[in-house]
């Protein structure tokens, strides 16, 4: 599970409990947004700020697929609702 780099308030990110796995990962992530409802936007980016994936989720989890990224590290960006998080992901296969 990781970690996630709240861009808002301490709290508010306790209250929310989104949680990524596994890390690394080899072809698919999860994203669990925990109690956060809505749409959330997500990107994942690159080590040149290059996004290689964008999408949104509406449900509780999302499935991601990266068999097709290249391994390294990306930072992983949720933004919903006026907040943002981010966290390091790792891509191994």
């Amino acid at each position: 599970m990781s970690r996630w780099c709240n861009l808002v308030g301490l709290n508010e990110m306790s209250e929310t409990s989104i949680s990524i796995f596994p890390n690394p990962a080899s072809s698919v992530l999860t994203i669990d947004f925990g109690r956060l409802v809505g749409r959330t936007d997500y990107t994942m980016v690159d080590a040149t700020g290059r996004a290689v994936i964008t999408d949104h989720a509406t449900w509780d989890r999302k499935t991601i697929d990266v068999s097709t990224v290249a391994n390294g590290v990306y930072v992983l960006r949720l933004r919903t609702s006026g907040k943002a998080w981010s966290t390091r992901i790792l891509v191994q296969h």
